[in-house]
């Protein structure tokens, strides 16, 4: 089970500290893990083997948010048009984290891109880089 810890640092990055502790039951929703601009609010939580993107549009999403470089369908949600909220879950590791930063041990990052139009990437298209940080905690034993 896990407990999470989260910061927003500066407005450019998501940091979530997972700590490990097989007493906490459920983690608790992170503070500081949310991104708003002018056309979108995202949410990052990370847990054990997945990062979670909840994303909310101010208006029916019909373009294209990206994790990573790869382009990937487990990476990447095509807006349908019709919808204005959205959930994209990806395996912290699967979307090229860590291969245009540089990552310590049990830190994943990566970059969030958001175009808001489906082929053309355009000015106020959003882009975040997210980091989701996997600690050992202590163990309790009974």
């Amino acid at each position: 089970m896990m407990k999470l810890l989260a910061v927003l640092v500066a407005s450019l990055a998501f940091v979530v500290t997972v700590s490990a502790q097989r007493w906490v039951s459920r983690p608790k929703a992170p503070t500081g893990s949310e991104f708003r601009s002018r056309n979108s609010q995202v949410s990052l939580s990370c847990d054990t083997g997945k990062m979670v993107f909840k994303m909310n549009f101010a208006e029916p999403f019909v373009g294209v948010a990206l994790i990573g470089p790869k382009n990937t369908k487990e990476c990447t949600l095509r807006g349908d048009g019709r919808r204005r909220s959205y959930t994209l879950t990806v395996s912290p590791d699967a979307c090229g984290s860590c291969k245009q930063h540089s990552c310590q041990p049990g830190t994943f990052v990566n970059s969030l891109y958001i175009r808001y139009h489906p082929t053309l990437e355009r000015e106020g298209d959003d882009v975040k880089t997210v980091i989701c940080k996997y600690q050992a905690g202590s163990i309790q034993t009974g």
